[in-house]
């Protein structure tokens, strides 16, 4: 008797035993699903499927189950880390998250709708050159990110400190 394939698995065609693991780039979060979408050009096949949302990457459940902690095997969207971005759909893999630009800011995980025009931008007193994980990084991360140093100042969505003209100063 056929039975729905359970959440995380797909099969070919109706009416088989067998299911198969959801392939990367889509999200199986439904029982019962049936055939891959991107295998048919038609808009209407690919309905009620879930792409892998932008800010997320979706690898295949059987790399999921085989690179899991033991303690988080749930299937799951992966959202890109703090410091990084995604602003397409249907990515894969972690190094599919991109660097987070020059005086932006990607201060939560997940970013990717609008991205990188819409991003938040580096506060004033601090420098945002690459990666930062926050509009007001207070770590220094060489060539990266970090607070104005002394001597220096910052106004906002600076990415490198500007001296301070001779006969002033700033702590």
């Amino acid at each position: 008797m056929p039975w729905k394939c359970r959440i995380g698995y797909y099969s070919k065609e109706d009416g088989v035993k067998e299911c198969l693991p959801c392939p990367a780039g889509i999200f199986c979060d439904k029982p019962g699903r049936v055939n891959i979408p991107w295998a048919n050009t038609d808009a209407n096949t690919r309905k009620g499927w879930t792409v892998c949302k932008k800010g997320f990457y979706c690898p295949s459940l059987a790399e999921r189950l085989a690179n899991a902690n033991p303690a988080n095997r749930y299937y799951e969207m992966e959202p890109c880390p703090k410091g990084t971005y995604n602003a397409i759909t249907n990515k894969i893999l972690a190094t599919d998250c991109l660097p987070c630009p020059a005086t932006k800011a990607c201060n939560e995980k997940g970013m990717g709708d609008g991205a990188p025009a819409n991003l938040p931008t580096c506060a004033k007193g601090f420098f945002c050159t690459l990666e930062s994980p926050s509009t007001h990084p207070y770590t220094t991360v060489s060539g990266k990110y970090g607070p104005c140093p002394p001597g220096s100042f910052c106004g906002a969505a600076t990415t490198t400190p500007t001296p301070c003209p001779v006969g002033t100063y700033s702590n």
